[in-house]
């Protein structure tokens, strides 16, 4: 705690008058670093806002890219190659955290699998009609 001195050649009355001003500042102090808290946990909450609403933005923006590519895998109209080129276009626009960038991952290459099944099978009824066709 701060203690009161009178200086030399100094009155009472100017001594406490002193001491006022001394308090004034440390009261108008306080007031600033209060208000600077305040800001900061103002700034915060905003931060935490904008982190909930950049996630929503995130998610939205993935779902339509899901939606975009549902559509086009749909689409008889269109080759593979064309489905692949719209498929590595939006996958490049994606937004993904490591566990949803893994997921795709595997769901693509599970994708594949079926793909590379079903030229199997195919090759598969193709070598037993030849071979069926030369007996």
């Amino acid at each position: 705690m701060p203690k009161t001195v009178v200086r030399e050649n100094e009155s009472i009355d100017d001594a406490y008058d002193r001491g006022e001003i001394i308090f004034d500042q440390c009261e108008e102090d306080l007031r600033n670093i209060n208000e600077i808290i305040n800001q900061q946990d103002q700034m915060n909450q905003f931060f935490e806002k904008c982190q909930q609403n950049k996630m929503k933005l995130i998610e939205q923006n993935n779902q339509l890219i899901n939606q975009l590519l549902r559509l086009k895998k749909n689409d008889k109209s269109i080759s593979k190659e064309e489905y692949l080129n719209y498929k590595n276009f939006w996958n490049k626009k994606r937004i993904e955290s490591p566990d949803e960038k893994n997921r795709r991952e595997c769901e693509e290459m599970l994708e594949e699998i079926n793909e590379q099944k079903k030229n199997i099978d195919q090759m598969s009824k193709n070598i037993i009609k030849e071979k069926n066709e030369l007996i």
